[in-house]
């Protein structure tokens, strides 16, 4: 079997380690957002669940301010396979909560059928945390977003503020 390498260490490792420097040669497209979202509603077509799931995406990733404009398909494309995801999970659990669940079983075309609704799931899911990743939604891909700095406030705004 071939080997892949060492892994891959997050930035906060790196810095910690005092392996981390940026290239002045590369521009680090993450460093500004120029046209950041705003919180958006879900649609409406949604489930109730797809659409929880949305409202917390937007209230933590617009507070990050790593979201832009270009980001909407994507979102969109994200949460339409999430709300597939539950659609299918549904049809699923309403499958094995059949009175006649042995005979189901036993019927070729209704395994079939069953079999086929898992595969859909299994594609719904893959899309779904695959674009999740990109946004940053596990642990090990949150280590790897570059958040915008937040500018420091000058002293006297920072008196005003808490008076």
């Amino acid at each position: 079997m071939a080997s892949n390498g060492r892994p891959r260490k997050s930035v906060q490792e790196l810095k910690l380690s005092g392996m981390y420097s940026k290239r002045s040669s590369h521009k680090n497209y993450n460093d500004e957002v120029p046209n950041q979202m705003e919180l958006k509603s879900a649609p409406k077509r949604y489930l109730q669940r797809t659409k929880v799931a949305w409202n917390q995406f937007f209230r933590v990733k617009v507070t990050q301010g790593i979201l832009s404009e270009e980001d909407a398909s994507l979102i969109c494309i994200m949460f339409d396979a999430l709300d597939n995801l539950y659609h299918i999970q549904d049809e699923i659990d309403r499958f094995y909560r059949r009175p006649d669940l042995t005979s189901a079983l036993s019927d070729e075309d209704r395994r079939k059928q069953l079999k086929d609704m898992v595969q859909v799931r299994k594609l719904h899911e893959t899309s779904f945390v695959t674009l999740a990743c990109r946004f940053g939604l596990t642990p090990s891909e949150r280590t790897k977003l570059v958040l915008p700095q937040k500018k420091a406030e000058s002293p006297l705004l920072k008196l005003i503020n808490e008076a």
